[in-house]
């Protein structure tokens, strides 16, 4: 191409520039955010834009639902379960299951396919062919004997079913209804000293009488009356020998002063009270020998 072609085409490009540029109609309005359909754009669910763009696409990274913009508002078109099992889903009403009907699962179960246990109601007024009483003479509680039953002493009924057995939980006390009464059998007792049993009478001991127990070990001060004369086998001066006449005499002249004796309350025999007047004499002879010997000595 000639430089003169050359030249041609530019100063024709730049005219038809020239020319574009000042007829306003020649451009389009600026689309602004999300205003173009057919993209899809995505973004939390809080994100997505308000609906008016028909066509638009979002996905909700969030919540994993992608919507479609119907020009007035978002419809959800999928959602992006992650769940494998029912129980998971975050909506799954029976109503929302497509291709089925309520009652098109399976077929309804009839009558004797059911256990009783399994009826929402079974009242016994419901059944047909039998009475209220017809089954059998109803036993009231505690009726029965043979059985055994367990609680505290104050929950035990009144005797009058007999065979049975009843065990306080508390006294650990096991009894037996003889239709009149309840028999103690046995005492749960675990104590293992005398002084742990709740009752330790000496009365409740079998094969030994009260007083058959040992020879009892004591002293006299122990027994409520000790009186020489209740004791047998000894007379009341057999203890020890008597002291004879001689030996009294001759203890008391060891061991008593006539300062001992007590002043006479009986007259004396005449040979006594001359010993005395002499012993009386003597003693004032020596009393003023002792005196007139303290004098001349001073």
């Amino acid at each position: 191409m000639s430089a003169t072609s050359s030249s041609t085409i530019v100063l024709i490009c730049a005219a038809l520039i020239a020319a574009h540029a000042g007829i306003a109609a020649a451009h389009h309005a600026k689309t602004g955010d999300n205003e173009v359909y057919g993209l899809v754009q995505a973004g939390l669910a809080t994100d997505r834009p308000a609906a008016g763009v028909a066509k638009r696409w979002y996905f909700a990274t969030d919540t994993l639902i992608l919507s479609r913009d119907n020009g007035a508002s978002w419809v959800e078109m999928a959602r992006g379960e992650t769940a494998i099992r029912l129980a998971q889903l975050a909506e799954k009403a029976h109503s929302s299951l497509t291709g089925i009907g309520t009652s098109d699962h399976h077929i309804k179960t009839t009558a004797g396919e059911l256990n009783l246990a399994d009826l929402a109601e079974k009242a016994h007024s419901s059944l047909t062919g039998v009475g209220t009483s017809d089954h059998h003479a109803k036993t009231a509680d505690n009726e029965v004997y043979g059985l055994f039953a367990a609680g505290l002493a104050s929950a035990r009924p009144a005797a009058g079913a007999a065979g049975r057995v009843y065990f306080s939980t508390d006294t650990l006390v096991l009894e037996r209804d003889t239709g009149a009464a309840w028999v103690e059998m046995a005492r749960g007792e675990t104590a293992i000293r005398l002084a742990q049993l709740s009752e330790k009478a000496h009365g409740s001991l079998t094969g030994v009488s009260a007083d058959q127990h040992h020879a009892q070990a004591h002293t006299l001060a122990s027994h409520s009356t000790k009186a020489h004369s209740e004791l047998t086998g000894v007379g009341t001066s057999d203890h020890h020998a008597k002291y004879t006449d001689s030996e009294a005499q001759t203890t008391v002249k060891a061991n008593v002063e006539v300062g001992d004796l007590k002043a006479p309350t009986k007259a004396l025999p005449s040979s006594f009270t001359s010993l005395l007047a002499t012993l009386n004499s003597v003693a004032t002879i020596s009393e003023t020998r002792s005196e007139a010997a303290r004098l001349s000595l001073e």
